[in-house]
């Protein structure tokens, strides 16, 4: 049975190209093998499942099997596609084999250095959002006074990513070939917490100031009991702050004499 197929002329181009001995078709033999190598070393790389690594690779091998029947006599003698088959036993052989030792592609990853590559690309994606909360902020304050509440919260916001940022700046700075951490003292553990709960008494107070102007604005009078208890309260705040530096000055004493004590001893 014959089927006749109308062709347009920008398909009979395509086809007459493929079919030229100086055509078309060597050039996407070879770009689309490049393409299968490629999935086949970097699959894993570029987050494809085994399963999807084969199926990718069957199409590719069809689409270049195709090309090659509509090139015809023009294809050299030695292109050999192979069939779906024959690319699924090499792909299984590679994953099955674990003899297998490419120093461009190590079975073992370097989990270090993977750990300090996946903060770091943490690190930039954390600055970006930071970036475009900003942008976000100069909009918001050019939008009006009813989205000053709106810029105040992405303030904040952009306020809670800086510590996030600085801690991640702490573990890219790691070098994993010479990384010995030594698990703190107790000394040391008392004086970050000391330190934290200083950084807490201050965020407070900081907020406690912003409700005290908020408070003026509303119209509530100097006078009003409400002032006289948040100014006690914010007094509170900075004793409690001045007798946790005192805290800490002793700790630092103390681990100051302790180490005086180890070298003593040496």
């Amino acid at each position: 049975m014959q089927n006749n197929i109308n062709l347009s002329a920008e398909a009979i181009k395509a086809i007459e190209a493929l079919q030229h001995k100086n055509g078309t078709f060597d050039y996407y033999r070879e770009t689309l093998s490049r393409l299968k190598t490629y999935v086949l070393h970097q699959g894993d790389e570029i987050g494809m499942s085994d399963t999807e690594s084969i199926h990718t690779l069957r199409a590719l091998d069809d689409v270049i099997s195709d090309l090659a029947a509509i090139a015809g006599s023009t294809v050299g003698r030695d292109f050999d596609p192979e069939s779906p088959a024959d690319i699924a036993e090499r792909v299984d052989r590679m994953f099955e084999d674990d003899d297998i030792s490419d120093s461009n592609y190590p079975t073992e990853l370097d989990e270090p250095r993977e750990m300090i590559y996946d903060v770091t690309e943490a690190w930039k994606r954390i600055n970006q959002t930071a970036e475009v909360i900003s942008e976000a902020i100069r909009h918001a304050s050019k939008a009006g006074e009813k989205y000053n509440s709106v810029a105040e919260e992405l303030h904040d916001i952009n306020g809670s990513l800086e510590p996030v940022i600085d801690q991640l700046d702490a573990i890219i700075a790691i070098d994993p070939d010479s990384y010995n951490p030594k698990e703190p003292t107790y000394m040391e553990k008392t004086a970050l917490a000391l330190e934290r709960a200083a950084d807490t008494l201050r965020a407070g107070e900081e907020i406690l100031i912003d409700a005290i102007e908020y408070a003026k604005f509303a119209g509530i009078e100097p006078d009003d009991d409400f002032f006289t208890k948040a100014q006690s309260i914010d007094s509170s705040l900075e004793d409690s702050i001045s007798d946790i530096k005192m805290l800490h000055k002793r700790v630092d004493l103390n681990q100051t004499h302790t180490i005086a004590e180890a070298d003593s001893d040496k």
